[in-house]
């Protein structure tokens, strides 16, 4: 090896990417994003997918994509990306409007290589417009009562802060 260790076929670690049960963790999941071989970003009339490996090129990638409106799928396809050179970008063209909804909107994007995902990315396309009970909750006003104090109002409360202190 690298060190002057002796040649072995020891089990490979994965210290601090699985429990000692083989459950994945949380960064399992960024360490799988970053080094994906493709990586999709927002464009103009669509998003934009990028081969991030240095040598190779993607060939023959197929794209499941999702709108979501709220829960429901607003409207979903597939794309056959034929090919991307090493380092390159494609433009994939998608109707990534939400226009039929004011609820929150998003993008699921999965691109495989055969029956290997290889690549996945969301997108937060649109906020919810209308306020529901729970959102409602966190309205507030700020005042700024003098230099160094201020007022959080709500419909329901009033805190003062003075010299960032919670006052009375």
């Amino acid at each position: 090896g690298d060190f002057g260790d002796a040649y072995h076929w020891s089990n490979f670690s994965l210290d601090g990417f699985h429990t000692s049960d083989g459950t994945p963790k949380p960064s399992w999941n960024e360490l799988r994003e970053v080094s994906a071989p493709v990586f999709a970003s927002l464009a103009k009339n669509g998003i934009s997918g990028m081969n991030t490996l240095d040598f190779t090129d993607l060939r023959n990638i197929k794209l499941d994509w999702k709108i979501f409106y709220g829960e429901k799928i607003g409207h979903s396809g597939t794309e056959v990306i034929d090919y991307i050179p090493a380092h390159g970008k494609k433009h994939i063209p998608i109707d990534l409007s939400c226009n039929d909804t004011d609820e929150f909107c998003f993008a699921d994007f999965v691109f495989t290589d055969g029956d290997k995902e290889i690549g996945r990315k969301s997108f937060v396309l649109k906020e919810a417009e209308s306020k529901t009970a729970a959102n409602r909750a966190f309205d507030y006003e700020i005042k700024n009562t003098s230099e160094n104090s201020f007022s959080i109002i709500t419909s329901d409360m009033c805190m003062d802060f003075r010299g960032g202190m919670l006052a009375g």
